[in-house]
């Protein structure tokens, strides 16, 4: 829940905007006006919150972490992130205006755009050009972004593990909707797709960790990517391919919207660069794209459990994720059965 009123101003942010608005008169002497100002509101990942121009300071944009190393992470993404913006302005990053590490805080420069997921729910029936030009540009941000940083290669099942307990988890949440034979299909081929990506080692890079259309606001045209939060050394498959899944999910249950995605992700992939994702390593994309959906049958199940007026929509997007995950479970797994029973006779 979003706030804004002077009772309820959360008592975290009151020693940042003291030091941010540099006042020493005590919060008696804040105008209520600038007050009710401020929006802010508490997630699971962070503390965040929107603060008027005062005192000298411009309007901003205030993150409270839980833990210190998420505060380091946001930190070392955003800079990173400048990196691969320097020689290619079409995309940049918000600016960091002050760090706070005792209070676990940054405060960022604000930008008054629309996310570029709204914005596609909203236009995606008349694609312009300009659309697939921010995402060609993004594509090339993200790999100027991998770039930036020497990459290393590494066991995949140490970075792996935590993917892995994440399909499970929710595969088990969607598993009565899949049905007794599917499920038993879903498990032996996440099985097999588990035995194959851990036994390898693999390229890792400095990924952004949750590299999605949500996470693009537009300004006036000009595209800047957030949200630093979850950046660590990783395996470049993972920030691919959801930004992939959220172009599915900000407009795949929208009628025609098929042309659009596909526009939208290979103008992506032409500004990532079609050689390196042909490159990729196919056992962790797809064991990125597994948790995925499943994540999205059990986040939409979640969802329609609770009541609400918009019940009968939020229905229709459960069943949506749902055919999802099944046509890819049906697509793939004779495939893997038919290499299963090759290795046996290996």
């Amino acid at each position: 829940m979003v706030r804004s009123t002077t009772e309820s101003l959360s008592e975290c942010i009151r020693p940042v905007l003291a030091t941010w608005w540099s006042e020493t008169g005590g919060w008696s002497q804040i105008p209520a006006s600038v007050l009710a100002q401020i929006g802010y509101t508490a997630r699971s990942d962070a503390f965040i919150a929107s603060v008027p121009a005062y005192a000298g300071r411009p309007r901003a944009f205030i993150k409270i972490f839980p833990t210190a190393a998420a505060l380091d992470a946001d930190c070392h993404g955003l800079a990173i992130g400048h990196v691969a913006a320097s020689a290619d302005r079409a995309v940049r990053v918000p600016t960091v205006l002050r760090t706070m590490p005792t209070e676990r805080a940054t405060i960022l420069e604000y930008i008054p755009g629309s996310p570029l997921a709204a914005l596609l729910r909203r236009r995606y029936l008349a694609l312009t050009g300009s659309y697939l030009s921010i995402s060609r540009s993004l594509g090339s941000w993200l790999a100027a972004f991998h770039r930036a940083e020497p990459a290393s290669a590494t066991e995949a099942e140490e970075v792996l593990d935590p993917h892995v307990q994440r399909s499970l988890k929710y595969l088990s949440e969607a598993g009565e909707l899949l049905g007794h034979e599917r499920l038993a299909r879903a498990r032996r081929l996440l099985e097999a797709i588990i035995r194959n990506a851990t036994c390898r080692t693999a390229v890792r890079v400095l990924c952004h960790g949750d590299f999605a259309v949500y996470n693009v606001l537009i300004k006036q045209g000009q595209p800047y990517v957030i949200d630093f939060a979850y950046a660590t050394t990783a395996f470049p498959e993972i920030d691919l391919v959801r930004f992939q899944h959220s172009l599915w999910m900000s407009i795949g249950c929208l009628p025609f919207s098929r042309p659009a995605r596909r526009a939208m992700w290979s103008a992506f992939v032409s500004g990532y660069g079609r050689d390196a994702i042909t490159g990729m390593d196919r056992q962790i994309w797809e064991l990125i794209e597994f948790e995925l959906l499943t994540e999205a049958v059990a986040l939409h199940r979640r969802s329609v459990s609770r009541s609400s007026h918009r019940g009968l929509w939020k229905t229709f997007l459960l069943r949506c994720a749902l055919r999802r995950l099944e046509h890819w479970i049906d697509e793939r797994g004779p495939t893997y059965q038919l290499c299963q029973m090759a290795k046996q006779y290996e």
